[in-house]
């Protein structure tokens, strides 16, 4: 048991004769007696409110009022005036009030949720889901009569409604939950619960505008009631939490039975068994721990957070308990054989009546301080309790409470971890932002590597005051992996977007284990850190969290290694190799841009392959890379070309996106033929570029050595169909003529020089028939003469140059024909020359005659449509407005759109044309 968590002293040595209720505040202690007067110490001074005993006295939350109880009624008292009777209140057996906070908009506007939708605009509903927001402050007091219940509500210390309600039994004690519940007990095993709706459906809320005198007035006279339906429940304690009495301490017939007990705290109520008390939510159920026991329920309870403070049937004690676990910390002796009459406390200040009833003592305890508490339950191993008590002060109370709470959630989290609640203490580092490195040395050092730290160890490295001292070595649960991965994962979701902009290869570098010990992540902010750190965090998690998966769930390796990450390479490379994840590891190289490492590991893993397996896993992973790596590319494309030349090309003709000219470069010098069918791929994805044309081009001649074969009639297919090759450029590099001749046919004719290539075609290659495909493709002036004149001079036959003559007679002017002709040419040799050219002559002069005809008669057609449209008028009225402005036409410029007879301002129609 930790120490004294409270020191005990006499507040004032004897009270007069007959006290009969006890209150406090912060500030003030009030005791009620059976005479007619109620005592205040904050001077000690006395006042009379009642003729009769007052039963109870308890401070309204947030209002001027004491609540009393006499007479079997209830007053309230501000202290500076009268009290006032409550009449609906008659038979008042006891009291209970709470406060809480309800959202201000709904609070303070008329309800409308219990009108019909159809009766609501979308205004109004848009109204009530956008109000702004704020919260007000609900006071209630709640009455126990003598078979209903009475309560009052007020609003920011201002009356707000009042609210009777019947009951199945006579209730005894109130418990208020803040905004949840009344609980009502009507026996020791016999409790309801009252579920209070919030103010603003009251319909009360509906009324005019309040304020504190109208308040007053409607609380008197008993006006400003809540008719909406408060739900009542009963209260089911599951058999287990309530196990009988023992035969020998049963309650017999004449036993008065001790009244219910009802304690309200934050979140439940504890609610009095007979042998034990036990913790209610706000909907009824009731937890199973903690429990509270006891031989009979106690005389008195009182929340003093972060304890209860209780007296037992005996009376000859206080017994203090931690208010979230219901553990025992301190018992305070009573001197002298006094006995505790009466309990009161507010905040951590706790007043005890002792003595008989004709005299007695008032029994101040003061906590210790905060800071000793704390010590007290750290060294205990108390961190639970330590972070409820943390969780109950401020920065006022304790100025570093920020720091311990942090400190002190990072050794609950070690304690859930011993205990084996691994997703509990997960929760728990999350929350407080702990630093992984840390986390990570709960682990063995396959997970955790230099990280790693005994049993014994750890409380000391999450700033405990004093370690255990043992090292239990054990075998790490699937469970507590399990639980590392979700918190490695959500680290990742944290840290990657603030490492987003750094490079992941610098995090390739191994960190010490005692920089990232020491890195001030735990109860601090990753936005604080700087780049360095950062990069620090996201090798640690993402290392580990590798590690963690190859241990839990190996599947999901793949999918972290192609993602980007900041993991530590050449630790993880080593286990990947370990476990024969070679994919993985390509997947890892390519994340972390090591190409060159992983197009090694895919060269060596095709040295077992065959077939397409061999070599297709690279030609994937190259495909994927751009022209920054280009030379890499190039630099292991080689092995493939080698291994398997068709595949292999596919690196440069699917979706390529490097150099082309780079590309011609190596594949030229690697392997010509491989280079052509690349060219004649660009080629065939209509590729302009000259150089690539020439330089196929020059590989097609390189590639005939001389001969004229395959590679020869490629060359001449080449040359006939491109017209982006350099003909300059490429005209020295064939050999001299007549070697080649139609090649150099081709060339000659791109440089314009025709009489050279059909000199070639007629006297060299005497091809009359290529000749012609040549005029025809060439299409140049006075090409047909030309052709006509070498064929008379060189061509023995004269009956192929007639034919040539007679064939295209319309491309040969006659004149320049006949000229040429020698001068023992017959008219009948030229016949069919003379019929088609003076057919082709009148063709053209018909055809020009109709071209003229139609001019004519469109310029005609233009010019009556012109003297048309300007001899037409138009009336300006005095009320008629431009078209474009809307404004009136006046005595203005005007202009008349042609088209559509609008009348604009001169102005506008031209604005409108620039506009448009």
């Amino acid at each position: 048991m930790m120490d004294g968590v409270f020191a005990a002293h006499a507040a004032v040595r004897a009270l007069p004769d007959g006290a009969s209720a006890l209150a406090c505040t912060d500030e003030t202690v009030v005791a009620s007696y059976a005479v007619p007067a109620t005592q205040e110490w904050a001077g000690p001074s006395t006042q009379t409110v009642s003729r009769r005993s007052v039963e109870q006295v308890v401070r309204v939350p947030r209002t001027d009022y004491l609540a009393l109880v006499s007479d079997g009624c209830v007053m309230l008292w501000d202290e500076k005036s009268k009290p006032v009777r409550l009449p609906p209140t008659k038979t008042a057996k006891a009291v209970a009030v709470g406060t809480w906070t309800e959202s201000a908009a709904r609070s303070r506007r008329r309800p409308r949720a219990s009108r019909a939708v159809g009766l609501r605009g979308m205004d109004e509903i848009a109204e009530e889901m956008q109000s702004p927001g704020g919260v007000v402050h609900v006071s209630m007091l709640a009455v126990a009569c003598r078979r209903h219940l009475v309560v009052y509500r007020w609003v920011d210390g201002v009356f707000w409604d009042q609210k009777e309600l019947g009951l199945p039994h006579a209730p005894l004690t109130l418990a208020v939950l803040p905004g949840q519940g009344i609980f009502v007990g009507c026996a020791v095993d016999d409790y309801v619960r009252v579920q209070v709706p919030s103010v603003h459906a009251s319909t009360a809320a509906s009324l005019p505008q309040r304020s504190a005198e109208t308040g007053a007035t409607a609380l008197v006279v008993g006006d400003w009631t809540d008719d909406s339906e408060w739900p009542v429940y009963a209260v089911t304690i599951p058999p287990s939490l309530a196990p009988a009495p023992e035969p020998a301490r049963g309650w017999g017939l004449m036993t008065r039975r001790p009244p219910p007990l009802l304690l309200a705290l934050d979140t439940h109520v504890l609610v009095g068994l007979e042998q034990c008390g036990v913790l209610v939510d706000g909907v009824g159920r009731a937890r199973r721990t903690p429990q509270l026991a006891w031989d009979a329920p106690p005389r008195a309870i009182v929340d003093a957070a972060p304890y209860l403070v209780l007296v037992p049937s005996s009376g000859a004690h206080l017994a203090i308990h931690m208010r979230n676990t219901l553990r025992l910390v301190q018992t305070v002796p009573l001197d002298g054989g006094s006995e505790a009459r009466m309990l009161a406390a507010s905040g951590a200040a706790v007043y005890a009546a002792l003595g008989g009833r004709a005299a007695l003592s008032l029994l101040a305890l003061r906590s210790r301080p905060w800071a000793a508490q704390l010590e007290d339950l750290e060294r205990a191993g108390e961190y639970d309790e330590a972070l409820t008590l943390l969780d109950m002060l401020d920065a006022k109370q304790l100025p570093d409470v920020a720091s311990r709470r942090a400190r002190m959630q990072g050794l609950v989290g070690v304690q859930r971890f011993e205990q084996g609640e691994y997703d509990a203490a997960m929760d728990l580092f999350i929350e407080v932002d702990m630093n992984p490195a840390k986390v990570l040395a709960l682990y063995p050092p396959e997970i955790s590597g230099a990280l790693a730290r005994g049993s014994g160890a750890w409380r000391a490295l999450f700033g405990a005051q004093q370690s255990v001292g043992r090292s239990d070595e054990r075998e790490t649960p699937r469970a507590a992996l399990d639980a590392l991965a979700r918190f490695l994962t959500d680290r990742r979701r944290v840290v990657r977007p603030l490492v987003a902009h750094l490079s992941s290869a610098s995090s390739q570098e191994p960190r010490a284990a005692e920089a990232l010990l020491a890195l001030p992540i735990s109860h601090t902010a990753l936005e604080t850190l700087d780049e360095e750190q950062l990069m620090l965090v996201a090798q640690l998690v993402d290392t580990a969290l590798f590690k963690t998966f190859l241990h839990t769930k190996p599947a999901l390796v793949g999918p972290l290694c192609r993602v980007d990450n900041w993991c530590e390479v050449r630790q993880v490379e080593r286990l990947l190799k370990a476990h024969g994840m070679s994919q993985e590891l390509v997947a890892l190289y390519r994340a972390k841009s090591m190409h060159r490492e992983a197009l090694a590991l895919l060269r060596e893993q095709a040295q077992d392959a065959h077939g397409e397996d061999k070599v297709r896993p690279t030609i994937e992973y190259l495909q994927a890379l751009g022209s920054d790596d280009v030379d890499l590319v190039l630099e292991y494309a080689h092995w493939v070309l080698a291994a398997d030349p068709v595949r292999g090309m596919e690196i440069f003709t699917d979706a390529c996106r490097l150099p082309r000219l780079r590309v011609v470069e190596d594949l030229e010098a690697f392997d010509p033929a491989l280079c052509i069918t690349y060219l004649n791929y660009l080629l065939s994805k209509d590729e302009g570029e000259p150089m690539l044309h020439t330089k196929l081009a020059l590989l097609y001649l390189q590639q005939c050595q001389g001969k004229e074969g395959d590679a020869y009639q490629a060359l001449l297919d080449h040359l006939h169909t491109s017209t982006q090759y350099d003909a300059r450029a490429l005209l020295p590099a064939l050999p001299p003529a007549p070697a080649f001749a139609a090649a150099h046919a081709e060339v000659l004719g791109r440089l314009g020089r025709h009489d050279e290539a059909l000199h070639l075609y007629v006297v060299h290659l005497e091809d009359l028939a290529a000749a012609e495909r040549y005029c025809i493709d060439a299409n140049a002036p006075s090409i047909w003469i030309m052709l006509l004149r070498l064929a008379l001079e060189h061509s023995e036959d004269r009956r192929a140059a007639l034919g040539l003559l007679a064939r295209h007679a319309a491309e040969m002017p006659v004149d320049d024909a006949l000229a040429l002709l020698p001068k023992s040419s017959t008219v009948r040799d030229v016949q069919e020359y003379l019929c088609k050219a003076l057919r082709a002559q009148a063709s053209e002069r018909s055809t020009l005659q109709v071209v003229q005809h139609v001019a004519e008669r469109r310029a005609d057609d233009v010019g009556d449509a012109l003297r048309s449209r300007q001899q037409r008028h138009v009336l300006v009225a005095e009320s008629r407005t431009c078209a474009q402005c809307q404004r009136r036409l006046g005595n203005a410029v005007l202009a008349v759109m042609p088209g559509s007879g609008k009348t604009l301002h001169y102005y506008c129609a031209h604005e409108g044309k620039r506009l448009r």
